[in-house]
């Protein structure tokens, strides 16, 4: 791009005045474009951000109808969040873009207004506060406060476990947040350390040492709860539904790592103690580094919060006080009625240990210096379409077993490869069109369900010990989706994780197929003839989905 290009450009994207345009076009006279963008990043005219998109060609998308969009702070299934400056208000905000793609998705859509509607209602100082919610030229978007500071995950992630006494500062200030939404109706149903923004992290204070007379510096961290897309509401008495999701049975709705028992067996039935329950896990988080069932895929970690205890948080942290393992221990309790009953009760608890540990020489040891960049403004449930590629790429998965090199039934082994391609592919299906899937063929959709869970269980049944595993496993992640509407109303993040758990398994099960079966010859011929094989095989799969499912890739 050349000067006069990158100055159209940059005419056009509003972001600067006619005055501004001239005076930036003195800054340098050279004819590159990015010697001028970085020389207007310098001066303080534009943000890295800002050049790099004019850089592109696309600076039309840096204002967002009263916003000036200044950076990008994160992304997900659902849109982008992005630092904002209202050009009236002179306001730093944190503005949500949602995906256009996502607006065809009446489940995510439903999310969002949710969310926008929940955000509306609630003004407290340990909730992110809502400012805006409009539509400009079809994009939709949310404007909320600013938090200058990273979210427990990313502090964590790179900080290390937190020191006990901070942990359970940001742990009561979560219930005190907690406790005022259930006051007026709500329960959040998503709680998760990327949704508990931590601000503050840079302002100093002091803490006087009793013993020496000297002085140190400590940290004053604000807690900030944010994305109430999956919030139900109730009314005031708590007695009548005023607003919750449309979930099909099976459905499951949150973050394998922190739903309650109860959510993951129906998102109906979650009170506010669900909520607690998911703070217990952000509490073991925070404490250890890791959630409660690190290992496993996503049905895996489903059935443990069901079924299973988490190792005892001292065997993974032996540093932790006896009263605050107990504390933890109680909130993530398998029956409801044995955790805390409100946030309320939590956040006393928790105010009364600091007695205990020590408040105010823990959280001077607890001092963690705060990452340069700031967190999301969000990452809630899900976001939307992108590619296969990126769902390769960016998703975490926790790999299936790996299989051994002896597989003594070949023609079971490839009849199940087979099935499982076609399952993936509707799998893929489901998440791209989820509003369109009345035109799948229910009934051989649960066929090919039946099917494979039941090959994977005889195969597991007869096969050695490495084999047995790996497809135990694979038939736990086929089991509870009976139906399309089981796939298209779940979690926009749990469907990124399944499509990514099937590629893996089908391409465990390709390796080793064809490292046993007879190689093609490596001449030209053989090389092409391999191809057109594999092309193929392609076309018939998408024949075989379009006539027998009904579904046209």
């Amino acid at each position: 791009m050349d000067r006069s290009t990158f100055f159209q450009h940059l005419r056009r994207s509003r972001l600067l005045s006619g005055q501004e345009v001239d005076e930036a076009a003195r800054l340098t006279s050279s004819d590159r474009a990015k010697v001028i963008a970085r020389a207007l990043v310098k001066c303080g005219l534009l943000t890295r951000f800002q050049a790099g998109r004019l850089l592109a060609g696309k600076g039309a998308r840096l204002i967002l109808g009263q916003y000036r969009l200044l950076e990008r702070l994160g992304r997900g299934a659902m849109g982008r969040v992005f630092k904002a400056m209202h050009t009236t208000m002179d306001r730093v905000v944190a503005v949500k873009v949602i995906l256009p793609g996502v607006l065809k998705d009446h489940c995510a859509l439903d999310l969002f207004r949710r969310e926008v509607r929940a955000a509306a209602q609630l003004h407290h100082p340990n909730i992110a506060a809502a400012y805006d919610a409009n539509e400009v030229k079809g994009i939709r978007f949310l404007a909320m406060e600013y938090v200058n500071g990273p979210s427990l995950q990313n502090l964590v992630r790179q900080h290390g476990p937190l020191p006990i006494g901070l942990a359970c500062e940001l742990m009561r200030q979560a219930a005190t947040a907690l406790h005022y939404a259930h006051e007026q109706g709500m329960v959040h149903r998503d709680i998760k350390p990327a949704n508990l923004l931590v601000a503050h992290l840079d302002t100093l204070g002091r803490q006087e040492d009793s013993q020496t007379g000297s002085s140190s510096r400590i940290r004053k961290p604000l807690v900030k709860v944010v994305d109430f897309g999956l919030a139900r509401v109730r009314s005031a008495a708590g007695s009548d539904v005023v607003d919750t999701l449309k979930a099909e049975p099976g459905a499951v709705f949150g973050t394998v790592d922190y739903i309650s028992p109860e959510q993951a067996h129906d998102i109906h039935a979650v009170d506010i103690r669900g909520d607690l329950y998911s703070l217990g896990c952000a509490f073991y988080f925070a404490l250890t580094g890791q959630p409660p069932f690190p290992g496993g895929n996503a049905v895996e970690k489903l059935l443990k919060h069901l079924m299973n205890e988490p190792q005892p948080l001292r065997a993974v942290r032996p540093d932790v006080p006896p009263a605050v393992e107990a504390l933890v221990h109680r909130l993530m309790a398998k029956d409801p009625d044995c955790r805390f009953q409100t946030p309320a009760e939590l956040a006393w608890a928790l105010s009364s240990l600091f007695g205990t540990i020590g408040r105010g020489g823990t959280l001077a040891a607890a001092a963690v210096d705060a990452p340069t960049q700031p967190s999301v403004v969000l990452a809630g449930p899900g976001e939307a379409t992108a590619p296969p590629k990126e769902l390769d790429d960016d998703a975490p998965t926790t790999p299936l077993a790996p299989l051994p090199d002896a597989l003594p039934s070949p023609s079971d082994d490839t009849i199940i490869r087979e099935k499982l391609r076609q399952w993936t592919a509707i799998v893929k299906f489901t998440l791209y069109r989820r509003g369109g899937v009345s035109r799948i063929n229910r009934e051989a959709f649960r066929r090919l369900q039946q099917e494979l869970v039941r090959a994977c269980h005889m195969q597991a049944s007869a096969a050695p010990e490495g084999r047995r595993e790996f497809y135990e496993r694979l038939e736990q992640l086929l089991q509870p989706w009976f139906n399309p509407e089981a796939l298209t109303t779940t979690d926009l993040e749990i469907h990124y994780q399944l499509i990514n758990e099937f590629q893996q398994a089908e391409r465990q099960l390709d390796t080793l197929i064809d490292a046993r079966g007879p190689k093609d010859d490596q001449s030209t011929f053989g090389s092409f003839f391999t191809f057109f094989k594999k092309r193929r095989a392609q076309q018939d799969l998408k024949d075989l989905l379009r006539d027998v499912f009904g579904v046209n890739l």
